[in-house]
């Protein structure tokens, strides 16, 4: 089970916790009633975004993030994905609800599961697949939990990775939506990178709706 770093790292830190710990633990009791990985997903996502709107009532908050919208330079790294995130997204490509270029996706597969090797492809060409021309998430409102979670207080151009290189950031602290992350990953049971899962996600749904072995879409 691959969970996203920090989610990994606060459930280490904070599983004991009298609060988060409760967040956590019903948390997967109400993912472990629901059966279908778009439900858990949609609901896991509806959670991050409560915890992470109410961080942003803060000013201070607002005042120093960098996050800000035309900014994309975190669609170029590698982003974890649970097993559930991985199908919701396969389906929209399937049910022609966005398009993406399935042969990038397949090139970045090759390279996502080694960071080292995921940093040699060029810097276009690791540029996330729902990205548009535009430089905006055509899967914004389905987006995966990491991409809602990761806000830099650091200065924007720490984002960057164009020379192949990860910069030490600063990361607002979302304990409460890590939790419901970590929660999500370990009830759908995988995770990985998104190339990996979004690709073999694919592979298997058109295995079964179609009796391929590729996603020839």
């Amino acid at each position: 089970m691959n969970l996203p770093v920090i989610a990994a790292r606060t459930l280490q830190n904070f599983r004991a916790h009298p609060v988060l710990g409760k967040v956590y633990q019903n948390a997967r009791r109400h993912l472990g009633r629901l059966f279908s990985p778009v439900a858990r997903a949609k609901w896991t996502h509806q959670q991050i975004d409560r915890e992470i709107s109410l961080l942003f009532k803060d000013p201070i908050v607002a005042k120093h993030s960098s996050c800000k919208k035309g900014c994309s330079a975190c669609c170029h790294s590698q982003v974890s994905v649970s097993g559930d995130e991985a199908e919701m997204l396969a389906l929209k490509i399937i049910r022609g609800e966005v398009d993406i270029d399935l042969e990038k996706l397949a090139r970045q597969e090759e390279a996502s599961k080694n960071v080292s090797e995921w940093y040699q492809i060029p810097y276009n060409d690791r540029k996330c697949v729902f990205l548009n021309e535009q430089g905006e998430c055509s899967v914004y409102h389905d987006r995966p939990g990491v991409c809602r979670t990761n806000y830099t207080v650091s200065p924007a151009e720490f984002c960057s990775t164009e020379d192949g290189i990860e910069k030490p950031q600063r990361l607002l602290n979302t304990q409460a939506a890590d939790m419901y992350l970590a929660a999500a990953f370990q009830i759908s049971k995988s995770g990985g990178a998104l190339p990996h899962m979004l690709w073999h996600a694919l592979v298997r749904l058109n295995s079964k709706s179609r009796k391929h072995k590729s996603p020839n879409l």
